[in-house]
């Protein structure tokens, strides 16, 4: 997506290969709203560019599954964030991570209903007597 013409986003993406791939999506060049709506809209004027004008919209990436936003990337004046490399390293390490997070929970469960048992057990011995 980007703040641009809808026929310039076309030609970027016939340039780039992106049919069929990549949704080239434009925001309205004069306000914006889809843009400012993220949180993502920059005054031109604030730019090192000269002679631009209007909002532009900040370098993002955001990772979908099924519809779903999993994780949203944006770039800050010096560090790039949202290259493919970028997000599908970041990908990976989430991905990694959550077999731990998943054994934790898993562990944590355990414990908390180890008590509940312990307690549940003397009743159950009392009714065999």
């Amino acid at each position: 997506m980007a703040v641009n013409d809808a026929h310039v986003m076309a030609s970027w993406g016939d340039e780039n290969g992106a049919a069929g791939k990549v949704t080239m999506l434009s925001d309205d060049i004069t306000s914006a709203p889809y843009t400012q709506a993220l949180g993502m809209a920059k005054d031109a004027a604030s730019l090192t560019f000269s002679g631009l004008t209007g909002k532009r919209c900040s370098r993002f990436a955001i990772v979908l599954n099924d519809g779903v936003v999993k994780s949203v990337h944006v770039d800050q004046s010096t560090t790039v964030t949202t290259s493919a490399e970028a997000v599908m390293k970041a990908a990976a390490a989430e991905a990694a991570a959550k077999p731990a997070e998943a054994v934790m929970k898993a562990a944590a469960a355990e414990a908390a209903a180890k008590p509940a048992e312990a307690a549940a057990e003397p009743a159950a011995e009392e009714k065999k007597d």
